[in-house]
């Protein structure tokens, strides 16, 4: 890949853990005793899920056993241990009754019911009268903090930029009023990346007595309602673990008094009470969510029980998550069903728990697995002898695996490419089988790619949820930023253009497009996946897994790396994709999109409907059911751009039925029409003044109604 032209995580980072490193310092001023603690975990006693298809599933947030939770946090470092599940302290009085000295805590959900808006608060110290109290009164999060407050039980506001909410981005107003409410703010979450819990460290360090005094006057809020040491604003750590992987390995570091004679973990609870506290640890600078997400699926394969077909219908939801829910359920189970499913996902969960695969699996895996099954032994082993370069070694473990099963499917995909070339294209065959597993038992290939489609299915799911959890916000964030006065993350605009080397129309016009593009320093960057050996310049080139040659006559297709290509847009911090028309290259904008919640658009250079139409002479109906097809296609992208009036006005037509405000005529020509049509793209995505358009994924929606309306 070439030369990547953007690091603006690198300032960040320097700044973040500076700030982090100056907590510490002022911790060390107190000549007490630091010890370190994780306050934010969980195991198996999460078992209700905020997110709703979890609950219509019946899913635990885990299965981690508390005793192994338990191990994990002293050998990832914690001196005094607590386990916070949701709503309850269930592991805590376990391991109390077993005669371990714990902290009791809790990860309270509780409701901001003037914003809409769903907020966790950890409470430490509880006894089970206030777990009781506190489960019948955190639907109000004013009365919740009356009664900690009272009972001086401690409270942190964990992840304080990421919550649940049916408003996407609530105001400013309500974080206004959540820093007077909390003295105590989690700015190192293991599970976060380095954005969000730097806009959360900076905000939190930048309330001074006179700007929480002037708060105080506008909201009509004490500064000492709910805070004993209302002006001492303070931030903790936690690794936010579900999995039992990075917990203990950041966290809190807290200065006790060992002069007084109590338990350690009262001698923390006390140090918490005080907010003697500073976090240490790393955030999730690499893709740690995308391997939680990879166990989290293992995990629900191996454990998931029926949650009853009544249960989906007569749970809250809109149809569509209980159909969706139907649909992912019933997938779960059947994978269940299979004996090297399981073994192969139980063989990548112990890897990921540092427990090597045995010998028979090394014998008896199946030949395109046999690489992955090395590799998860050398991960395995890296989880016991070098923790710190665990992770990128799992990171790693998922790229490589990744590229590798691609060739495989991409051979397989080249061979029924050609197969169905020869056979002739049928509009009426496009189609998806009700009964899967009868149609893919007739085919002969099956066998020698199943695990490892099922595989990359795994890890390309893992991928996305893990990006998408954390990229979610990304339009309250950027709001969020600029409202504080704090630094934003430029907007910036990545162009997949598939055929950039091809000597054709479509590869002259992004040819001079990229030229225009480096000449005006317009914040729109190129990448292509390409084999020709040709360096230009400003240009970003992946190399592809596979390259297929259909005819002579057509540009081949190079099917790239996609983990490749997530990489590079997560390290470059795109917000927004743009596809130049090819079915390569609208796929890999559309992953992205996924992936990032980033804006996705497309350039239309040719009238499919109309060619395909004529080609294989379609009659009424298989007109009607491509161009529903085609439909669904551009539904999927923000914005149409027709390079020629003519196209314009085709995707303007009433029988194709799309918004025509999406639809925005160019008329590329000549190099002046170029730059003008370019300088019209760029205020129309608002990659200048910020003002892109809000993200909004209508997928599910628009899939649904391809599917069951003719």
């Amino acid at each position: 890949m070439g030369k990547e032209k953007h690091n603006p995580q690198k300032h960040l980072a320097e700044k973040y853990y500076g700030l982090i490193s100056q907590k510490q310092n002022d911790l060390k001023k107190l000549k007490k005793t630091l010890i370190k603690m994780d306050l934010h975990c969980h195991d198996l006693n999460s078992d209700k899920p905020d997110e709703l298809w979890g609950r219509i599933l019946n899913l635990r947030e885990t299965w981690i056993p508390t005793n192994h939770l338990k191990n994990i946090l002293y050998a990832n470092g914690s001196h005094a241990i607590t386990i916070t599940n949701h709503n309850n302290c269930l592991s805590c009085w376990h391991l109390m009754e077993k005669g371990h000295d714990v902290l009791a805590g809790s990860e309270f959900t509780c409701f901001f019911k003037e914003y809409d808006l769903y907020l966790h608060v950890l409470c430490y110290g509880l006894t089970p009268e206030h777990e009781d109290n506190l489960n019948k009164i955190r639907h109000n999060i004013f009365k919740f903090l009356e009664y900690t407050t009272h009972h001086n039980l401690p409270t942190i506001l964990p992840h304080p930029l990421y919550f649940y909410s049916r408003v996407k981005s609530p105001p400013i107003e309500a974080f206004e009023k959540l820093s007077l409410m909390f003295e105590r703010f989690e700015c190192l979450n293991g599970q976060r990346n380095i954005w969000q819990n730097s806009l959360a460290a900076n905000w939190i360090s930048g309330l001074t007595p006179e700007k929480l005094e002037d708060l105080s006057k506008k909201h009509g809020i004490k500064t000492d309602e709910f805070c004993r040491n209302p002006y001492k604003k303070s931030l903790s750590g936690g690794s936010d673990d579900h999995l039992a992987i990075y917990a203990g390995s950041c966290g809190t570091m807290l200065a006790i008094d060992t002069d007084i004679n109590l338990p350690l973990s009262q001698l923390a609870l006390n140090a918490i009470r005080n907010s003697d506290m500073a976090p240490y640890g790393q955030v999730a600078d690499g893709d740690r969510l995308g391997l939680t997400f990879l166990d989290y699926c293992c995990q629900v394969v191996l454990n998931m029980e029926d949650p009853g077909m009544m249960r989906i219908l007569l749970h809250q939801g809109t149809w569509k998550d209980k159909l969706s829910c139907g649909i992912l359920g019933n997938l779960f189970l059947e994978l269940q069903k299979n004996k090297r499913t399981q073994h192969l996902l139980q063989t990548i969960h112990n890897a990921l728990h540092g427990k090597k695969p045995g010998l028979l699996t090394k014998l008896l895996a199946p030949r395109p697995i046999k690489k992955t099954i090395k590799k998860l032994g050398n991960l395995a082993e890296s989880r016991h002898s070098q923790k710190n370069i665990y992770e990128d070694k799992a990171n790693k473990l998922m790229l490589d695996t990744f590229k590798e099963l691609s060739m495989i499917l991409a051979n397989s995909f080249e061979n029924s490419l050609v197969k169905n070339l020869e056979a002739g294209f049928s509009v009426d065959n496009f189609d998806f089988p009700l009964q899967i597993s009868k149609t893919l038992k007739a085919q002969p290939q099956v066998k020698e790619i199943g695990l490892s489609s099922l595989l990359t299915l795994i890890l390309s799911a893992a991928k996305i949820a893990g990006s998408r959890a954390l990229y979610s916000g990304r339009d309250f964030l950027n709001m969020f930023a600029d409202a504080m006065g704090q630094e934003n993350i430029d907007h910036r605009l990545l162009f997949f253009v598939e055929d950039y080397f091809e000597q054709n129309p479509r590869g002259r016009l992004f040819r001079e497009m990229h030229f225009l593009c480096l000449q005006e320093q317009l914040p729109i960057d190129f990448i292509t996946c390409s084999d020709d050996p040709t360096e230009v310049p400003g240009l970003v080139k992946i190399s592809p897994v596979k390259t297929i040659k259909i005819n002579p006559h057509a540009p081949p297709l190079h099917i790239p790396d996609f983990f490749e290509l997530h990489e590079f847009f997560r390290k470059s911090n795109y917000d927004q994709v743009l596809s130049c028309g090819s079915i390569l290259s609208s796929i890999s904008c559309l992953f992205l999109k996924e992936c990032f919640v980033a804006n996705a658009h497309i350039f239309v250079c040719r009238n499919w409907l109309k060619a395909l139409t004529r080609k294989y002479k379609l009659n009424t109906k298989q007109e009607s059911r491509l161009r529903r097809i085609i439909r669904f296609y551009y539904k999927q992208f923000s914005t149409l751009f027709a390079p020629k009036i003519k196209m314009t006005r085709q995707l303007c037509e009433k029988n194709m039925n799309l918004n025509k405000n999406n639809i925005i005529g160019l008329n590329l020509n000549n190099e002046t029409d170029s730059l003008a049509s370019l300088y019209i793209m760029v205020n129309r995505l608002g990659l200048y003044n910020g003002e892109k358009r809000k993200f909004e994924s209508t997928l599910l929606e628009d899939f649904y109604t391809l599917t069951f309306s003719e």
